[in-house]
């Protein structure tokens, strides 16, 4: 009850500062509404700017645009506000845990920073989550052919979702592999029919540059960007002197992307199936870092891991990451929008003249990623694969009281 009182307060909090609440404040929205507008009146919109989104992304975002600003935000917060609804729905209809834990798992799932930073933002990764989630499921079930084109509608769509096709090829499904391919080839000649050639190949040249999208240094290097490119250039240049541009930077960081990359295959390959997400939660925090852009909203994506450790069985250490991660930015991640971000801003007050802890505080994101991740690692190996327990289809047709493991959400 307490904990779905703070996300009832939360949920309030946040609604009263939502751009229809600050006039004029239309914040991430008007990334997607200006370069749609753009392209909808046969304006190339990556000619000379730094917009990231990919051209099917903007093809179809440009409805929105027939309509006036505000009310086009109102209907996209919407669309945001179903999905995350029907998500929550999908995800603890899928798990074996008791009512009352799936109560409180749902109540924590609200509570998570990153959710109400992309309302906050009107940012996509909360849809993005919904299509995720409706590719796990597919692909559970069976249904392979359907899992194969949503996953390459959320790739068309955000791009670095492409990277689970290679949880496909570790997982040998190779069905739903071919259709991701054949869906992904199908919806990039439908985006060039309607955008032109031109408007691709600027976003393609962009995404190729030596900046990634085409998106200003001093925006990629910022410590808030999470990707693990970045921060591999990061360390090197204020560890070693070497400038983040440079060719040894360049190439030590698509070796640690292909480390990990590697790692995750591997781990899940030798899964004999992956019905309670094991595989999957670590490729979706993996093909995220990979990203070459990667901000807290992003970790809204990993509501997935969280809902499969909380199904279990998870080991000790798996659960204590995964809540230490999740406390962690609950507390001291100041993610924009968050309305409990009590120990942020009584920092920010009470330490205003020492920039050494006001540096240090936004790094507890990154500390809570890096704890997540090493969750997931867990996740995968301290269980052997004949001991993994089916999540949606066996554990449904087992009685709750069979299953068993620590459960993440009576631990937080």
């Amino acid at each position: 009850m307490l904990l779905w009182t703070l996300a009832a307060i939360c949920a309030v909090l946040l609604f009263r500062t939502l751009p229809w609440a600050v006039s004029g404040d239309y914040r991430d929205f008007v990334g997607y509404y200006l370069p749609a507008d753009l392209l909808r009146q046969k304006i190339n919109p990556y000619a000379g700017t730094s917009w990231g989104d990919t051209p099917s992304w903007l093809l179809c975002f440009e409805p929105l645009t027939l309509l006036a600003r505000f009310t086009a935000y109102k209907l996209w917060f919407f669309v945001n506000l179903s999905a995350f609804a029907i998500t929550l729905i999908l995800l603890l209809r899928h798990c074996a845990l008791e009512a009352t834990d799936k109560w409180i798992l749902a109540a924590l799932i609200v509570l998570y920073p990153p959710i109400a930073c992309n309302f906050w933002f009107a940012q996509s990764e909360v849809f993005l989550l919904f299509l995720l989630v409706l590719f796990i499921l597919e692909l559970q079930h069976g249904r392979d052919v359907s899992a194969g084109m949503i996953l390459a509608g959320a790739s068309l769509l955000r791009a670095y979702p492409v990277g689970l096709i290679g949880y496909l090829a570790a997982r040998r499904k190779w069905k739903a592999f071919r259709y991701t391919i054949v869906g992904y080839i199908a919806g990039m000649i439908i985006t060039t029919t309607f955008v032109g050639t031109e408007v691709v190949t600027t976003y393609i040249l962009n995404i190729i540059g030596p900046h990634s999208l085409n998106q200003p240094i001093g925006f990629l290097r910022h410590p808030t960007n999470l990707s693990l490119g970045w921060f591999v250039r990061f360390v090197l240049l204020h560890g070693f002197g070497i400038a983040e541009l440079s060719t040894l930077a360049s190439s030590l960081a698509l070796i640690a992307g292909l480390i990990a990359g590697a790692f995750a295959f591997v781990a899940t390959s030798r899964l004999d199936d992956d019905f309670d997400w094991r595989g999957y939660s670590l490729w979706v925090v993996t093909v995220s870092i990979l990203s070459p852009i990667m901000w807290g909203q992003f970790m809204a994506c990993f509501v997935i891991v969280f809902v499969a450790i909380a199904n279990g069985p998870a080991s000790r250490r798996t659960v204590i990451a995964a809540a230490g991660s999740y406390v962690i930015l609950v507390a001291f991640g100041g993610l924009h929008g968050y309305p409990l971000n009590f120990l942020p801003e009584f920092a920010q007050a009470y330490f205003a003249s020492n920039i050494r802890v006001l540096h240090v505080l936004p790094e507890s994101v990154t500390v809570s990623l890096i704890l997540l991740y090493l969750s997931c690692c867990w996740f995968v190996f301290d269980n052997k694969p004949l001991q993994s327990t089916r999540m949606s289809i066996t554990l449904a047709s087992q009685p709750e009281s069979q299953t068993d493991g620590i459960g993440l959400a009576r631990t937080i």
